[in-house]
């Protein structure tokens, strides 16, 4: 697997709402299971499972800025995280960002690349971001000062 991603949320959302909206885009649930939606495509997957704890820890390691940041973009304070790993798989990234996508058509949310860029200004992308780099063909994995411009 490659680095994770994080999909962040104001809203607050429990493993049967998740659980119902991957199997809604035809995708794979093991409850219980830490990671327990899927998404496959041929040899494309990612892995899926909700990481609130996790969202915790970010916000005490990157301080008040990185609170501040989210909450400001949310519209509402940070209160659920969804963690998504990544297959290596070439074109794996873009099912990650289809799901992105989907799941923040459902709730209000941001995606967090978490160790893919230095700094979380240019880690954090908004619905908007994210539907940017669909149009082009990108995938997750692109700084969001490097990512490709629509035409």
């Amino acid at each position: 697997m490659s680095d994770p991603i994080a999909l962040i949320s104001s809203a607050i959302i429990t493993e049967t709402e998740l659980s119902a909206l991957i199997l809604s885009a035809k995708g794979f649930v093991e409850p219980g299971a830490p990671l327990f939606g899927r998404f496959s495509n041929g040899c494309c997957h990612i892995w899926i499972g909700l990481s609130s704890d996790e969202l915790e820890i970010a916000i005490v390691d990157e301080g008040e800025d990185y609170l501040a940041k989210i909450t400001r973009l949310l519209g509402g304070p940070p209160r659920t995280q969804v963690t998504v790993e990544i297959s290596r798989t070439e074109g794996s990234e873009r099912l990650a960002l289809e799901f992105a996508i989907l799941f923040s058509s459902t709730w209000p949310a941001i995606m967090d690349m978490l160790d893919g860029c230095a700094g979380f200004e240019s880690r954090l992308l908004t619905r908007s971001d994210l539907l940017r780099r669909q149009s082009v063909g990108a995938g997750v994995r692109v700084c969001a000062a490097d990512a490709p411009q629509a035409a």
